[in-house]
């Protein structure tokens, strides 16, 4: 984790803190703030802690997520395709918002499977 990043995390934890505590001096029921900028803060520092200064990323982790996503989006492509001609021949009734979140779930799921695949497999080539 570089160190701009680093201080932005540790101020936005900061900040979340005092401004939970100060609202909840005032009167006003706001300790859950306090408890995400101390939640915060200690992402930060472990994140730190563990990382250290080593790069945040390489060149074959982009490669592998954007190629991921990529596959992720034209699979939710071909669902959303299948699920509209099931619709239109009346092979299945489904309403609009478990249609929207039937294709979410097949896009993130795809998507987390074929990263996994391609981290696993080392390259993105098929």
């Amino acid at each position: 984790m570089n160190k701009k990043s680093f201080i932005l995390r540790m101020a936005f934890g900061v900040a979340l803190t005092l401004t939970g505590l100060i609202l909840s001096v005032v009167g006003h029921n706001a300790v859950f703030l306090a408890i995400v900028g101390l939640a915060g803060i200690a992402i930060a520092l472990a994140l730190r802690w563990r990382d250290g200064d080593q790069p945040e990323g390489d060149e074959r982790s982009g490669k592998i997520w954007a190629y991921g996503a990529a596959y992720a989006w034209l699979i939710g492509l071909y669902f959303i395709t299948v699920l509209m001609l099931g619709v239109y021949f009346s092979m299945i009734s489904i309403s609009t918002v478990n249609a929207l979140v039937i294709v979410a779930g097949v896009m993130v799921a795809s998507a987390i499977i074929l990263m996994r695949y391609f981290r696993h497999k080392g390259d993105v080539d098929w």
